[in-house]
């Protein structure tokens, strides 16, 4: 019978297993096998304790926790069932214990296939037993029995096998798996790599469950006949376990003309060399020889004129005209000189202005000038004061008290080689007259100084006023 008390836990590359409600200590033994879950089976290394036994090899599968399982007792299989068989013999072969027929014995056979245990008589009949293996057969264990001649290396098995389901017992010592080799037909054949020792008993264990985990698959032992739909998805199958280097693939063209196919997978590069069904013609400016278009434009030139560093790059018909000139060159071809009120200064003309008489009032400007010295007219120095040019006129209000605020005063012009002039401070001017002040790009302030004029006239009139009111 196959222990099965209890439930255990095992872990994917681990060669523990752990029970819970087990005692592995009455239930196994070390050399035997257990079976996971009703998958692929392990042999025994050791016992540790009623609760927990370690593998011979790490458990390939997925982590499981509270799975049933089975202990197959493979070692003590044949010794049961040879136990059996003596039994049966003594008692039909003592003279005391006739059978019921009252024959004795003259042989007795047993048949690892079938479990069934056949004795003759001596009176020629035969008395066949029921399956002694019990639920072994059931199960799907094959037991395969030789003797060994000290020689030989192979043993034909009555059954497929593979050498993860098979387990080896010479003279009940386990044999290691890299001991032997399992071929994959049927039936299939163990190979030894030493020959078992003479008159050795050899017991092969095959279990007929399903294989969980293929390291190495042979070619052509697996098709797509064998395999049902879904059996195979991305899922179960590791990264890395199939590369392209593994894999054929087929590429079908359809169509007319010649087409040829270069490369391997997945690198490969599908040429056609012939036109098939489709007609080919030249457009405006080509010309169509054999697969080949030409360009019947004769070569284009461009030609550039002019001063200046310019690249072209590129060819007809897509090119790049470049310029790489700033203007920035010294003109040495030609001799420049400045003019009255202008002076050169290596590439750069000013342009300066000291008396009226270095340029005439036609040449400044209406935006506004600027004159370095004193500028003195023969005529009139007027500015625009059309009614015309003017809105939002209001008489000047409180005059006299603006004018009371203004402070004059007399100064030395620090940039006029300190000539002592009266005047106001730009800067205090603003505070009371913003209006008649300005300021120049370069910050300096200037004053209208005309323009106080009409708060002086309003001023005067409003003293005048004062005057007449208090006489």
């Amino acid at each position: 019978m196959w222990y099965k008390t209890g439930t255990i836990s095992v872990t994917n590359a681990s060669d523990q297993l752990v029970g819970v409600g087990t005692d592995f200590l009455i239930g196994a033994n070390a050399g035997e096998a257990v079976q996971v879950n009703g998958g692929e089976i392990y042999e025994i290394q050791s016992i540790e304790s009623a609760t927990a036994l370690t593998l011979s090899t790490n458990y390939v599968g997925s982590t499981e926790t509270g799975k049933p399982y089975a202990i197959v007792p493979t070692q003590a299989l044949a010794g049961r069932l040879a136990s059996e068989v003596s039994s049966l013999v003594a008692i039909w072969s003592d003279d005391d214990k006739q059978g019921p027929v009252g024959n004795g014995v003259d042989s007795g056979t047993y048949d690892a296939e079938t479990g069934v245990v056949t004795i003759t008589l001596t009176d020629g009949t035969s008395i066949v037993t029921d399956d002694l293996r019990g639920e072994d057969s059931a199960a799907g264990l094959t037991l395969n029995q030789f003797i060994g001649d000290g020689s030989t290396l192979t043993y034909s098995l009555s059954s497929a096998s593979i050498r993860s389901n098979t387990l080896i017992y010479v003279n009940g010592v386990y044999q290691s798996k890299s001991n032997y080799a399992v071929s994959s037909s049927t039936p299939a054949v163990v190979t030894f790599t030493t020959a078992p020792p003479l008159s050795s008993n050899i017991e092969i264990v095959v279990a007929a469950i399903a294989v969980t985990s293929i390291s190495t698959v042979e070619d052509g032992s697996v098709v797509t006949s064998s395999i049902t739909d879904l059996a195979v998805t991305t899922a179960k199958i590791a990264d890395g376990a199939i590369t392209a280097d593994k894999l054929e693939s087929v590429v079908a063209l359809t169509g007319a003309g010649t087409t040829t196919i270069t490369g391997t997978y997945p690198n490969f590069t599908v040429t056609g060399t012939g036109g098939g069904g489709s007609t080919y013609t030249a457009g405006a400016g080509l010309q169509l020889v054999g697969t080949e278009f030409r360009n019947t434009v004769p070569d284009q030139t461009v030609a550039l004129t002019g001063a200046g560093a310019t690249t072209i790059t590129g060819t007809y018909p897509n090119f790049t005209i470049t310029s790489t000139d700033t203007n920035t060159d010294t003109d040495t071809d030609t001799t420049y000189s400045a003019g009255t009120g202008m002076t050169l200064a290596g590439t750069v003309f000013n342009c300066e202005i000291n008396t009226p008489t270095d340029v005439g009032l036609g040449n400044l400007s209406s935006s506004g000038n600027y004159v370095t010295g004193d500028f003195t007219s023969s005529g009139n120095i007027t500015a625009y004061s059309d009614s015309s040019l003017k809105s939002n006129v209001h008489t000047l209000e409180d005059a006299l008290s603006t004018v009371c605020s203004l402070r004059g005063v007399s100064f030395t012009r620090d940039d006029l080689h300190d000539q002592r002039q009266i005047g106001f401070i730009a800067q205090e001017l603003e505070v009371v007259v913003p209006e008649v002040v300005c300021q120049l790009d370069n910050g300096i302030k200037t004053v209208a100084y005309g323009n106080v004029v009409a708060l002086l006239v309003e001023a005067v009139k409003e003293l005048k006023a004062e005057i007449e009111r208090l006489s």
